[in-house]
């Protein structure tokens, strides 16, 4: 019986085998740039979808229970899938709307918006906004434990008002000048923001004096408490 075996003794045997390995390679390394090339392409297309960055996402972000109620009377809700329609709040319709944000900043300069939910692509500014956040959290984490001082419990509910403030009146600006570009959905999406930082901010008052009031009642029962410890 003929043995059919390949041998590698010879230099012929050993340039086919070597020509098939190099073969290999090469069809290894294109696949692999090919994928590469892929998944970049698939993620510009993703960043496409989810642009323009409307920035009203920082708005309304807060009020995730309210969207989602929004959402279902509007009929929006879940694709099939069960992942959203979009990870802004606002239609595509509404977010190819041209709304000069330039032109915005210049009627509101002092607007909170600008440093809480405005679109920002520097590394810097979105780290400074995340160390904000962050701070008033902590801020908001003393007030809750009655640790902070009658002044950052003044400071925190005085921003907090603010910011609500601000965001009804950027929503009132950008409404009044872009209605007409804008889908029913997010007309009726822009006056629930409206509604709900309106009682945000009419809720503030009641919050610090709440917050005044049980941080004097704490004050109190550390006092009477030290003082049985002399």
């Amino acid at each position: 019986m003929k043995n059919n075996r390949i041998r590698l003794n010879t230099p012929l045997a050993w340039t086919f085998v070597i020509a098939g390995v190099l073969a290999a390679i090469v069809v290894i390394v294109l696949n692999t740039g090919r994928v590469e090339r892929n998944a970049a392409r698939a993620g510009e297309e993703s960043s496409r979808e989810r642009s323009p960055d409307s920035g009203f996402a920082g708005i309304f972000g807060d009020d995730e229970q309210a969207l989602n109620s929004h959402d279902t009377q509007a009929g929006r809700g879940k694709t099939e899938s069960g992942s959203e329609n979009s990870s802004d709040p606002l239609s595509q319709e509404t977010l190819s709307a041209e709304i000069d944000l330039v032109a915005v900043r210049k009627a509101l300069p002092d607007n909170l918006y600008w440093k809480t939910a405005a679109p920002i692509a520097d590394p810097v500014e979105i780290e400074a906004r995340v160390a904000a956040k962050k701070a008033r959290n902590d801020l908001y984490g003393k007030v809750l434990s009655n640790t902070a001082s009658v002044d950052e419990i003044h400071a925190y509910y005085a921003n907090k008002k603010r910011q609500s403030e601000d965001y009804v009146k950027f929503l009132k600006y950008v409404l009044a000048k872009h209605k007409d570009e804008f889908s029913e959905r997010d007309l009726g999406l822009f006056g629930l923001g409206i509604e709900l930082h309106t009682a945000r901010a009419a809720e503030v008052p009641r919050e610090l004096a709440d917050a005044l009031q049980r941080k004097a009642q704490y004050d109190q029962k550390k006092q009477a408490w030290l003082a049985q410890q002399r």
